[in-house]
């Protein structure tokens, strides 16, 4: 993950950018991924997708020519989006106004865009603002919009089935780590470890534009949002010392739910819950959202303040959401219990018995001693007694107490004696 972090984690990652099209080629070298393209301009539901921007350079340096400022040490220098500004000298006082700083994190640079309400801006710490220290200063910002394509990225591995499952990851957001582009680090991973693997239903992984690009992906593709059992928004998996968050689709109950549930409960970590749109509102939001109505989960590090208040991490939107503020191995077990997750939805099934009552399981040379295995022959009974019509194995599994894998194997026992068949839950 580290490796694909420093490679993209400076570039400038604008939402319409030849540096989004580079982190996409990045992906593109370790895994095979079909790049979508919509025009700008073009509106996709209520939303139009904005123009390419391009910066060349930017700079903010004294009369004298020492740079105090320079675009190309940081994307975050500048305000996401800016307008033009010619080589121009302004006053100390005029240039504040037009200075970005965050006051929560004073040594970093802060985080700005603005793509739909045009202007132009830098960024800087605060600390370093306040030593501005000459009444006047030249400033250039060498930037434009032309017309291009918005990307989304999708490599996808083709189930059995037509249903799928969609994971959404971020690649926007230049100059900042935990806050989107992990995700995509995360679900790079994901990807790797997944190769070769037949699942059930075909997973679409995505690497995208916040909102927008699910916007613009689902409007081009609308035949296939009914096939969508459901998504997960994937971001701040590596949020140090901060727990995993399950922020739940507005239906609450889909399969997607209970299952991240389940496998987040028995993980070992603290886990917080958070109700649909109270926390993390990005992609997840409008697959959520009211005509679109696809169960979308979100998965993420943060901390509760409060019932109400959500704490994202330490360096929002600053440059201090860094490889350095990167926490790894937080990130590999939330990359754990996402392909737990994906593997239970793959591999559960609905059960129909073909007997009733209970069968003789010494006549299907499938009993095994109470006494000597009082543990083992407790859990099938458990497993017996919970197989109604209709259950799958991931409800009895729930029911049960019994891990997924236990029940799994002892109804695939089931299916080879013919006692049970089993289908596609969806």
């Amino acid at each position: 993950m580290k490796e694909f972090l420093s490679q993209t984690a400076n570039l400038n990652r604008a939402i319409v950018s030849d540096d989004f099209l580079k982190t996409l080629n990045i992906i593109g070298k370790r895994i095979s991924l079909t790049i979508h393209k919509y025009g700008t301009g073009t509106q996709c539901f209520d939303w139009i997708i904005p123009k390419k921007w391009s910066v060349r350079g930017a700079y903010i340096e004294t009369l004298s020519g020492k740079r105090i400022l320079d675009w190309k040490n940081n994307p975050l220098h500048i305000v996401i989006g800016s307008l033009p500004v010619k080589r121009k000298k302004i006053a100390r006082a005029d240039l504040l106004k037009k200075i970005y700083v965050s006051n929560e994190y004073p040594s970093h640079i802060p985080y700005q865009f603005k793509y739909y309400e045009l202007d132009w801006g830098f960024c800087m710490s605060k600390d370093d603002a306040a030593k501005l220290p000459e009444e006047e200063y030249w400033i250039e910002i060498d930037s434009e919009y032309t017309e291009g394509n918005l990307l989304v990225g999708e490599h996808v591995i083709e189930g059995e089935s037509e249903k799928s499952i969609v994971l959404l990851s971020h690649i926007d957001h230049p100059g900042q780590v935990n806050d989107g582009l992990a995700g995509a680090a995360v679900l790079l991973a994901l990807a790797e470890e997944l190769k070769g693997y037949k699942p059930t239903y075909t997973i679409r992984m995505q690497f995208l534009s916040e909102t927008i690009g699910s916007i613009a992906h689902l409007h081009n593709h609308q035949k296939i949002i009914p096939q969508i059992l459901g998504a997960i928004f994937l971001e701040m998996p590596g949020t140090p010392a901060y727990p995993m968050v399950l922020q739940h689709s507005k239906q609450k109950n889909s399969r997607l739910d209970l299952i991240a549930a389940a496998v987040l409960r028995d993980s070992g970590e603290k886990v917080e819950y958070a109700e649909c749109f109270k926390h993390v509102v990005n992609d997840d939001g409008f697959y959520n959202s009211p005509g679109i109505d696809v169960p979308c989960i979100s998965l993420s590090r943060s901390k509760k303040l409060s019932p109400e208040n959500w704490y994202h991490f330490p360096y929002y939107h600053t440059s201090g959401d860094s490889i350095e503020n990167f926490d790894i191995d937080a990130a590999q077990r939330y990359l754990k219990y996402l392909k737990e997750i994906l593997e239970i939805a793959n591999a559960d099934r609905r059960i129909t018995k073909k007997y009733q009552g209970i069968p003789n399981l010494s006549r299907h040379g499938l009993w095994i001693d109470w006494r000597l295995y009082p543990k083992a022959s407790q859990a099938i009974d458990s497993i017996l007694f919970s197989l109604d019509d209709g259950v799958t194995i991931f409800d009895v599994a729930e029911l049960t107490g019994v891990p997924f894998e236990e029940v799994n194997s002892f109804v695939k026992k089931l299916e080879e004696k013919d006692l049970v068949s089993l289908s596609i839950v969806v």
